[in-house]
């Protein structure tokens, strides 16, 4: 079975994965040791024309990177604002309102449960405290 290893040229390190070569890459000890290899060697106008362009490429990717994640929160917290404060929907000035018929005696159509039925109509045939239940005859 291989193994895929990852190397740093500069440094003269390997490493198991890509992740730990991009965070070694991102270092301080690495960007400092490829200063001092840029100040050793010398490159050619053309090599040196493509790592600007790559380190400029890599910058833009960071700050896209970084502005799409501005504008994700952005929308997400818009989005909480929107449904904290949603209204129910008006109807047009096409539209006509249609308004519940008024009612003459409301206590009529209120629900009352079965439960406080039997209670009321209990209270109405039990006796009234201090009486006891019989009427006296003179």
């Amino acid at each position: 079975m291989t193994v895929e290893e990852f190397h740093c040229g500069v440094c003269k390190k390997t490493f198991k994965n890509e992740k730990q070569l991009q965070n070694h890459l991102q270092s301080k000890k690495h960007k400092d040791n490829y200063a001092k290899y840029r100040e050793t060697v010398e490159l050619d106008e053309g090599t040196e024309e493509i790592l600007r362009q790559e380190e400029e490429r890599k910058k833009a990717e960071e700050e896209a990177e970084q502005q799409r994640i501005r504008d994700e929160k952005l929308r997400e917290f818009e989005s909480s604002q929107k449904k904290k404060t949603r209204k129910a929907p008006q109807p047009e000035e096409d539209e006509e309102v249609k308004e519940a018929p008024a009612r003459e005696n409301e206590e009529e159509d209120e629900y009352v449960s079965k439960n406080k039925l039997k209670k009321m109509s209990k209270q109405k045939k039990a006796p009234k405290p201090g009486s006891s239940g019989a009427t006296l005859k003179d």
